[in-house]
């Protein structure tokens, strides 16, 4: 077995944490060739460095899909943005507050307040940048809702797919400055 290749052992599909890895310590000095038992593998992966400032777009994680069965890895991260507001249509003023989001893969959700100062009652439309961009192609991959409670009135978000932000609609009973609070999920496509 000491000539085998490692591609012409026998895999093994239910490993154990006491089994044993082969690991090449130090390959850029001395490389000196070890083992390590699983357990102590994933001692050291939990040992790593905690990002505390992921980037939302360059951070991943190892995951492994049973279905593919292949190892893949999942962009993640969160982080605070300020969105850039666009008073579309009957919006005489708006204000962004700094925002949060999560990213998961593919998906982002988002959420914070934004002011919203009605020019008339009636319809009303505000755009809203995204925190990572987005080719939006149908108005389904952005959904949310943004509420006032005090006089009990929001709007729908969904996707503005021609300036590729998410596009708050709604239909307003005063023209009153009000604050909003909102969440909206959407796809990174």
């Amino acid at each position: 077995m000491a000539d085998t290749k490692t591609t012409a052992l026998t895999a093994n599909t239910d490993p154990q944490v006491a089994d044993l890895l082969v690991i090449v310590d130090d390959p850029g000095g001395s490389p000196v060739t070890q083992k390590i038992t699983l357990t102590n593998f994933y001692k050291s992966i939990n040992g790593l460095t905690e990002d505390t400032a992921p980037d939302g777009s360059a951070d991943f994680v190892a995951t492994y899909d049973a279905s593919a069965t292949a190892a893949k890895k999942v962009a993640f991260g969160a982080g605070t943005y300020t969105p850039t507001l666009t008073n579309t249509t009957n919006v005489a003023a708006s204000t962004a507050f700094e925002c949060q989001y999560m990213r998961v893969g593919n998906v982002v959700t988002v959420s914070g307040e934004v002011d919203i100062d009605a020019t008339a009652t009636g319809n009303a439309v505000l755009n809203m940048s995204l925190p990572i961009a987005s080719n939006l192609t149908a108005a389904t991959q952005v959904g949310g809702v943004a509420f006032a409670a005090l006089i009990q009135q929001g709007f729908a978000i969904l996707a503005d797919t021609s300036a590729n932000n998410a596009l708050f609609r709604g239909n307003l009973s005063d023209a009153a400055n009000r604050s909003y609070w909102f969440s909206f999920t959407y796809q990174i496509l």
